[in-house]
């Protein structure tokens, strides 16, 4: 089960630098600013909630048993927040606020840069801060 959480992670990391942008340009741009906000907290929630089963031991995670649930659930939820939810946002945000933009292309382009640039300083972020809380 162990791989299947790697794996997992693994995927949900990719997806929110390299599908989101394009769903979140596509829902600005299709919907508006409500089905941008549908499509962020969607994932967002997936987010959240693939985080929480990986800080069960039933999915591999060996210092369940030793510590509780209780103590590395908010640390894994920090991880992912800061690695997961940061380029998501920066994505989101960009997208709700490049909406007036002609050329799609630029459009997708400045949602992906946004999120690769939060996915670094989440990461640069989880490097310093997360050390703190062990």
């Amino acid at each position: 089960m162990a791989e299947f959480a790697t794996a997992s992670h693994l995927i949900m990391q990719a997806a929110s630098v390299i599908v989101f942008p394009c769903l979140a340009v596509w829902s600005a741009r299709t919907g508006g600013l409500r089905r941008l906000a549908c499509a962020t907290v969607g994932i967002m929630a997936s987010g959240a909630a693939l985080a929480l089963a990986q800080a069960s031991a039933e999915f591999g995670n060996r210092l369940t048993p030793l510590y509780g649930y209780g103590y590395v659930a908010p640390r894994i939820l920090g991880l992912y927040a800061l690695t997961f939810g940061l380029p998501v946002l920066c994505a989101a945000l960009v997208a709700a606020f490049s909406t007036r933009a002609r050329i799609g292309w630029v459009h997708y382009v400045g949602a992906q840069t946004s999120a690769v640039a939060g996915w670094m300083a989440g990461i640069v972020m989880a490097s310093f801060l997360l050390p703190l809380f062990a």
